[in-house]
């Protein structure tokens, strides 16, 4: 074989030599795979910490919208003008 104007020769395995590639090959893969899952694991847990925080949020945004408006309904009710 030719690679980078270089000449190898490729020898094969022994069946030792297979066994032992195929174990890395799968450990390797485990280790890719579990850092993987970590890293959804995580993303999902940011995504449910954004979208705890967008509720509170919207929440505050929410409960102090309705004051203003109930505040702005009991001043027309006592012949105040609203303010905008």
């Amino acid at each position: 074989m030719e690679k980078d104007g270089r000449i190898y020769t490729l020898a094969p395995l022994t069946p030792k030599q297979v066994y032992e590639d195929q174990i890395q090959l799968k450990k390797s893969y485990e280790e890719e795979h579990l850092d993987s899952a970590k890293m959804e694991e995580q993303a999902e847990q940011h995504g449910e910490n954004v979208r705890m925080s967008e509720n509170k949020v919207s929440y505050k945004f929410k409960t102090k919208g309705d004051k203003v408006s109930t505040l702005r309904k009991l001043g027309e009710g006592h012949g105040q003008k609203e303010k905008k």
